[in-house]
């Protein structure tokens, strides 16, 4: 008689990823004369793509890729730690927008997707799995086998629905398009019916990687990841890079420092130049986006080959383009401050005084006081617009123009205090 399966546990959330590569001074170099491996290379690459939010969009193309080469597995034998079950179903979690909000509501860790089969001896399996561009960033936090569990037992209805709709995929023969609830996920996974399992990452297979997987950051982790914890995929340049923000000007920046990455096992170095492309495309449009009004259309290839003309190496334009969207950001900054509203709901609370006609204590409607924040909000930002079109529209550059703008800042917040008065009168007069 086989013996109980042992109550499963809810585990602690606790982070365990390494932050060597995030953590490092970026220090300028071509990327292209570095090997893929290079620490230095990851870090100035990633720091550099920043400027254009390269991390969002590249993990958003590896959700897709990796989520395609999970669908076409199914059928075969996945690992399980020491053991293997058979891939049935994939029950993608990072495209469903509903189930995100409610795990960031309650604070469950969230791996990218579900795999669901069956064992050997026919248990059903389910394995949390992660989606990672970069392996140094992966923690087991996201698919520790006990992640299934708090899921069922503290996420919302999708969340729950999507463990039920896995589990009921691979259980039914055929398979029908049901979900059990949370009560019948919990008792399912109490009796042992269904096992949870340890999970896995795919990532792309890229030197980084794979380095990554042996270097002294990894084994020194509480937790080291192990060839049995990663899948790496093979994919080509075009495949990962092609249609992400900045592969155009990337390849640019390719031909000036004389690299191809057209080449098996060249990944890592096209996804690094990708990132000094998305770089680029941010920091141009930094650079230059408007005071005020609506941003020109930009043509960042063009200008990008008019820099390299006459600067040669990606090192030599990202240190110029450096300069100047750190020079820009400090004027932005600047007319972001002027734009917002000098007064804080405390003051419309003061100038409102106590609500007619109530009783002591009685609190204004939130809806009143959150509309008529917005609406003065918007007054003023227009008002200190208009007034910086104008001086433009006189020739000063836009230093000038802040600086002018500022000595007129006491003017401005005297129009925004009788705006304030106004609405709370108007505000009175209608209670």
């Amino acid at each position: 008689m086989a013996e109980a399966a042992s109550p499963i546990e809810g585990g602690k959330r606790r982070r365990d990823a390494t932050s060597y590569v995030v953590m490092r001074r970026p220090r300028p170099l071509i990327i292209g004369r570095a090997s893929q491996a290079d620490v230095d290379a990851e870090a100035f690459a990633r720091f550099v793509g920043s400027w254009g939010n390269f991390s969002a969009h590249v993990g958003h193309r590896w959700e897709q890729l990796a989520g395609d080469w999970a669908k076409a597995h199914v059928g075969q034998t996945m690992p399980d730690g020491a053991a293997s079950f058979v891939l049935l179903h994939v029950e993608e979690l990072d495209r469903d927008v509903d189930l995100h909000r409610e795990v960031e509501r309650v604070g469950v860790s969230c791996p990218d997707a579900l795999f669901c089969g069956r064992a050997d001896d026919g248990q059903i399996v389910v394995q949390p799995v992660d989606f990672k561009v970069s392996l140094d960033t992966a923690s087991f936090d996201q698919v520790e086998a006990t992640r299934i569990l708090d899921l069922a037992t503290r996420g919302g209805e999708h969340t729950v629905a999507a463990i039920g709709r896995a589990i009921a995929l691979v259980d039914a023969e055929p398979p029908v398009d049901r979900s059990d609830g949370r009560e019948g996920v919990l008792e399912r996974l109490a009796t042992g019916s269904v096992r949870p399992v340890g999970g896995l990452f795919v990532s792309p297979d890229t030197a980084f990687n794979r380095v990554h997987m042996r270097s002294r950051e990894n084994q020194h982790r509480q937790r080291p990841l192990r060839p049995a914890d990663v899948v790496l995929v093979a994919c080509s340049p075009e495949q990962f890079c092609d249609g992400l923000p900045g592969w155009e000007e990337a390849q640019v920046l390719m031909a000036a420092d004389g690299v191809r990455a057209d080449v098996p096992g060249d990944l890592g170095m096209a996804e690094r130049y990708a990132r000094l492309g998305a770089g680029i495309v941010g920091a141009l449009q930094t650079i230059h986006s408007p005071l005020f009004g609506a941003p020109a259309d930009l043509d960042t290839v063009a200008e990008l080959r008019a820099l390299v003309a006459g600067h040669r190496t990606s090192m030599a334009v990202l240190a110029v383009l450096q300069g100047r969207r750190v020079e820009r950001l400090d004027l932005l900054r600047r007319r972001d401050k002027l734009l917002h509203f000098p007064y804080r709901m405390p003051a419309l609370l003061e100038a409102l005084g106590p609500v007619p006609g109530g009783e002591a204590g009685a609190l204004w409607p939130s809806p009143l006081l959150r509309d008529g924040i917005a609406a003065l909000h918007a007054s003023h930002r227009a008002r200190v617009a208009m007034a910086g079109e104008q001086w433009l529209a006189q020739g000063l550059d836009d230093a000038q123009v802040l600086e002018r703008l500022e000595g007129d800042w006491s003017s401005f917040k005297r129009a925004a205090r009788t705006e304030l008065e106004r609405w709370a009168h108007e505000a009175r007069e209608r209670a």
